[in-house]
């Protein structure tokens, strides 16, 4: 007489313990699969803002060099850049925020000094708009330069 085999045993039947472990395994592998995927797409899109941030700098400074402070303190800027893949875009900045004030002039002599309103910027606030082309590009907030 041969001996019954034990999965087919009427007394002890089937649990299934190997198979339920096994679908535990495979959604926490799941989940940790959408998570990383998740956190690789952040990654993403923050260094592409991160090299795109570089670039509009690098533009605001040249434009600051080459324009001279009494340029952008009165006009508008606008200047283009191209993603890497993608179409050209045009950032327009406005005027920068230009706080003027007197400057004296003196030898230490009071009838000798001078006064000359309104002369020299003690500070520069240049900044990207964070609306239309501008956000799509550079993403949320503005990018700042300032003195």
């Amino acid at each position: 007489m041969t001996k019954p085999v034990r999965c087919t045993d009427p007394h002890h039947p089937q649990r299934g313990d190997a198979l339920l472990e096994a679908l535990i395994g495979i959604l926490l592998l799941a989940i940790l699969g959408l998570g990383l995927s998740y956190a690789a797409s952040r990654m993403l899109a923050a260094q592409r803002y991160a090299a795109t941030h570089g670039i509009v700098i690098a533009q605001m400074r040249n434009a600051l060099e080459t324009e001279g402070l009494t340029h952008l303190c009165s006009n508008p800027h606008t200047f283009s850049i191209t993603p890497t893949g993608g179409s050209s875009v045009s950032v327009d900045l406005p005027a920068a925020n230009c706080e003027r004030h007197d400057v004296e002039v003196g030898t230490g002599d009071p009838s000798l000094s001078v006064t000359l309103p309104q002369a020299a910027i003690t500070r520069m606030v240049f900044s990207t708009p964070d609306t239309g082309s501008a956000r799509e590009l550079l993403g949320p907030g503005s990018i700042v330069l300032s003195q």
